[in-house]
């Protein structure tokens, strides 16, 4: 009997762990994203915007998080763990598709609108959005080093 409810008990906790980390964790590459046309990555990077301040509103002060805090505070600690990821995850994603934007040339127009000092300032918060996923250990040096690499050779 003891074993049957300690089942139940392990069943329920780790139903309610994971019901309550509700942020959606993108891909940061898939595979057809070397296909994707400049206008489908611009959607894509406007999802990944989305997906980060959505799980940014997970991490504060939310009916569920409050219940988890008063009747079940570990479903908590798996929320912001799941916020955390699913912002680093967006955040990988921004720059992959950043960088695959620039392969493809999606801001160059024979007009140049794009002034050299806007493009500078893109590029400088690129590289600083991939330090601080090095910094953060999403990151390996090597990835982080090749994807600096391929950032720089594009501008």
């Amino acid at each position: 009997m003891k074993t049957k409810l300690a089942i139940v008990v392990l069943l329920a906790t780790s139903g309610l762990m994971t019901g309550c980390a509700t942020p959606h964790v993108v891909q940061a590459v898939k595979t057809t994203d070397s296909s994707m046309t400049c206008t489908q990555i611009n959607s894509e990077l406007a999802d990944a915007d989305r997906f980060r301040s959505d799980a940014q509103k997970e991490k504060g002060m939310t009916g569920t998080n409050v219940a988890a805090v008063i009747f079940f505070w570990p479903a908590m600690i798996g929320t912001y763990s799941n916020a955390n990821e699913a912002i680093a995850a967006a955040d990988s994603r921004k720059i992959h598709l950043t960088s695959l934007s620039a392969q493809k040339k999606c801001g160059d127009t024979s007009s140049e609108s794009d002034t050299f000092s806007t493009k500078a300032a893109r590029n400088e918060k690129n590289l600083t959005e991939l330090k601080a996923l090095f910094d953060k250990g999403v990151l390996t040096k090597s990835e982080y080093d090749a994807k600096r690499a391929k950032m720089i050779s594009a501008m």
